[in-house]
């Protein structure tokens, strides 16, 4: 192998090493983060309001989680109302409360005494579900996934 090979061979390696070293290789890293799932409930809470509670994780190891957290990401949720043409947003975004553990990065958020005529999105059975993103501190979407659909009449 020639010396100027050699060179660039030990330049190129230096670079990937300073790349990582310097955080910019993050996409394997990335790839270990799964879509959020979550699970949505409505109970009611007095007449003509409800609860709306919405308990998730993104699959990670703890040790991911805890760098988003510290990195400022967020989970950013949205309710929506499911129609057959276009849905409804009926409250958000907000950010959910994380916590880091073991078995990613977990997070919930409880909104009280919502009026239902919020939660009303259309005529007959409401279908309510959230939209949950898991935002960079940029603002750009990591990853994104929605909750199961509550049916009911508010």
């Amino acid at each position: 192998m020639s010396i100027s090979r050699r060179i660039r061979r030990t330049a190129a390696a230096l670079t990937v090493a300073a790349a990582a070293a310097a955080g910019l290789a993050a996409g394997p890293a990335n790839a270990a983060i799964g879509s959020p799932s979550g699970e949505l409930t409505v109970g009611p809470f007095s007449p003509g309001y409800h609860n709306v509670a919405v308990f998730g994780t993104a699959p990670m190891t703890r040790a991911e989680a805890q760098r988003l957290v510290n990195t400022g990401h967020r989970i950013q949720l949205r309710l929506w109302g499911d129609d057959a043409f276009s849905d409804d947003l009926l409250i958000g975004p907000y950010n959910a409360t994380l916590v880091p553990t073991d078995k990613g990065l977990e997070f919930h958020k409880v909104l009280l005494e919502i009026d239902d005529d919020r939660l009303d999105e259309d005529w007959g059975t409401d279908e309510l579900y959230v939209g949950m993103r898991l935002v960079k501190p940029n603002g750009s979407t990591l990853r994104s996934g929605t909750t199961n659909i509550v049916r009911g009449n508010f």
